[in-house]
């Protein structure tokens, strides 16, 4: 059994555009509620404290709970902070593979494979670009891999 865990490099972009976003809400706070400054003060923290909070707590812990294990048989991934999660596939189930790579292919660790089976599909989520490239080999080697 192969288990592959999620990558922290999409993490960190993730939260870098979470706090790029914070910082655009802050200015369009300032620019559109300019008669209204208790308006904007509630406006700009309610942004940083999500931010900071999803940021630096809660996508971290997202990030650390992602696995995905695979057998000679079957695909597991499993998910969750509070309630885990795991969906299972059987290789012999799956009809094709789609694979999403972001940009600078799989620099980020924004990498993606889905299985569609039947009735379904299961997302393998922010795989490094070395862990994709195994998991894509392996699925040949199986002879469930045709990407659409």
């Amino acid at each position: 059994m192969i288990t592959y865990h999620a990558d922290f490099a999409g993490a960190r972009l993730l939260q870098l555009l979470l706090f790029l976003a914070a910082v655009l809400i802050c200015i369009a706070a300032a620019l559109f509620f300019r008669e209204y400054p208790l308006l904007q003060l509630v406006i700009r923290t309610c942004a940083v404290v999500l931010a900071i909070l999803m940021g630096c707590i809660g996508l971290p812990l997202y990030i650390r709970s992602l696995s995905c294990a695979v057998t000679s048989s079957q695909i597991t991934v499993r998910r969750g902070i509070f309630f885990r999660r795991e969906q299972s596939v059987l290789l012999r189930n799956v009809q094709f593979v789609r694979i999403i790579h972001g940009p600078c292919n799989g620099a980020f660790g924004l990498n993606f494979i889905i299985l569609h089976v039947y009735g379904g599909m299961l997302t393998v989520a922010f795989l490094s670009r070395k862990d994709r490239l195994a998991l894509t080999d392996f699925l040949r080697q199986k002879g469930v891999f045709h990407a659409p």
